[in-house]
Order: C-alpha cells, then sequence, then structure tokens
C-alpha cells in the first residue's frame, strides 16, 4: 500500500509524501522483502529526493537499487508484479535525476538506454519512455527526433488505452511546439 502511494504521488508531483511513504515501505518490507522490491522502493525514493532538488540523496537512493537489483538476478524467482522492474526502469530513473538537475542531453542518453532495453511486450511502457525521450530531446533542441518518437508513440497507443502515454505524448508535443512550430 506505501510502495503504491508513493508511485501515485510521485505521479502527482508530489515528492514529499512520495518520499516519507517510499521510505517507510522500506523499512517495513526490509526483514522480509526480496531485493528485487527493496529496488522498486529505492527507485521512488531516488525519484522523489530529485523532484526535492537533493541530487547526491538522490543519486545515492539510484545507486542503492541498482546494488539490489544485481543482488536479486538469479538468486530466487521475484514476484511476477515486480518484473516491470529491470535494466530500462532503472535507465529511466537515472534520466528523471537528470531532467531534475536540468541536463537534458544527459537524460536523453539514459531515456535512450531504457528504450533500448525496454521489453516490447510492454506497448503502454513503451508509449511513456517515447513520451519521455521526445520531450528531452524537445528540449535538449532536438526536434526532428523528438518528433520521430512522438509518431511512434502515438501509434502504440492504438495497441493500448493509456491516459498518462496520452498526457505524457502531448506534453512531448507541447515541447516540440514550443521550439518549432506545427507544421
Amino acid at each position: 500500500m506505501l510502495a503504491s502511494m508513493a508511485l501515485l504521488e510521485l505521479r502527482e508531483q508530489q515528492p514529499r509524501p512520495a518520499l516519507d511513504h517510499a521510505r517507510q515501505a522500506a523499512d517495513l518490507a526490509t526483514p522480509w522483502a526480496p531485493p528485487s522490491l527493496l529496488s522498486i522502493l529505492a527507485t521512488r525514493e531516488a525519484r522523489a529526493l530529485a523532484m526535492l532538488g537533493d541530487s547526491a540523496s538522490a543519486r545515492s537512493a539510484l545507486a542503492r537499487a541498482a546494488r539490489l537489483y544485481e543482488k536479486d538476478r538469479g538468486s530466487r524467482p521475484a514476484p511476477d508484479w515486480t518484473l516491470f522492474h529491470g535494466p530500462a526502469e532503472l535507465a529511466s530513473a537515472q534520466a528523471e535525476l537528470f531532467t531534475a538537475a536540468g541536463h537534458h542531453r544527459a537524460a536523453v542518453s539514459w531515456l535512450r538506454r531504457s528504450l533500448e532495453r525496454h521489453e516490447s511486450t510492454y506497448a503502454r511502457n513503451e508509449a511513456l519512455q517515447r513520451a519521455g525521450l521526445a520531450g528531452a530531446l524537445a528540449r535538449s533542441g532536438e526536434a526532428d527526433e523528438a518528433a520521430h518518437h512522438i509518431e511512434q508513440g502515438e501509434a502504440l497507443l492504438t495497441e493500448v488505452s493509456s491516459g498518462r502515454a496520452r498526457e505524457g505524448l502531448a506534453a512531448a508535443r507541447r515541447e516540440l511546439d514550443r521550439i518549432r512550430p506545427t507544421r
């Protein structure tokens, strides 16, 4: 419950309660949880810290998340609901840290890695990743590539329905329109 609350609060741009809930969840889960769950919680903590402007602590939390993820690989089966969490998710979180710090070109590099590592079975997640990449590309002045990823993301939404992905792509399009008027 606390882990889900932290995720929702991050989506609602409420980093302080997200941080508190991610940390509470980790404290409660540490005695029994598999490293995959603790990695997810550390990733949410890192995202909240980045949104709060605490880059050093965010980097530390994300490094902890990566170590936990590596520790869990192959040690035992992860719960099915944690299967979304892996290299693509960790790269995306790293990109969020750079975005929060205003380093959009560095974020682009990590978002590309995230997209490369993305599992093709999750069209909604790919659309979300393309939206994030397109927005970062637009903020970096890369209009043509941003437009390409927006189009690819919109094509994916013919396969699935996701208001969040649609809003992410619309936000990326607004970023693109800011640097290049609509043709």
